[in-house]
C-alpha cells in the first residue's frame, strides 16, 4: 500500500520518466488497490 506508493514516488523523483508511463503506473496501482478491497 503506502510502501509501494512511497517507493514509486521516490523512483519518479530519481529519474524523469514519460508522463504516459507514470499514468500507466497510477492506473495499475489504482486497479490493484481496488481489487484487494472486498
Amino acid at each position: 500500500g503506502e510502501d509501494l506508493k512511497r517507493s514509486l514516488f521516490s523512483q519518479l523523483r530519481m529519474e524523469p520518466i514519460p508522463a504516459a508511463q507514470a499514468m500507466k503506473w497510477c492506473i495499475e496501482l489504482d486497479k490493484g488497490l481496488r481489487s484487494k478491497k472486498p
